[in-house]
């Protein structure tokens, strides 16, 4: 998926798209074949972020919404009793992405109490003022 956020990150937003669907693809085939796998759920919900990016970025603000949303279905359960900054920032970056912020904050407090600092959540937090 890091390519497909390097290529958004450099405009090639066809390439970010592509880059992310193939992510989403083979993680949900690696979940179908391996149940209750937490980094390969967490990893699908990455991947769902990227998709919600590269689609909105596309224009396609419904698609990035449903992107968003599966995203928040896959982590929520993983992310919310959790101190694991690997749940919990993907987490609170789809929270900010759909415009959940009230929610991300205090997933971004959480974040802070353990000490942890993520560049991107960061500028959001930012640009967002949380």
């Amino acid at each position: 998926m890091r390519v497909g956020e390097v290529l958004l990150m450099q405009g090639d937003v066809r390439g970010a798209l592509v880059r992310a669907q193939s992510a989403v693809t083979i993680l949900e085939a690696v979940l179908a074949s391996t149940k209750g796998d937490r980094d390969a759920q967490r990893l699908l919900s990455q991947g769902f972020v990227l998709l919600g990016l590269a689609r909105s970025e596309s224009g396609d603000d419904a698609q990035a919404r449903a992107a968003w949303g599966s995203a928040l279905e896959i982590i929520e359960p993983l992310a919310r009793d959790s101190r694991d900054f690997r749940f919990l920032v993907p987490y609170a970056k789809t929270l900010v992405y759909l415009d959940r912020t009230g929610e991300a904050g205090s997933i971004i407090e959480r974040l802070d109490a353990i000490g942890y600092v993520d560049p991107e959540l960061s500028q959001v937090r930012a640009e967002r003022g949380l």
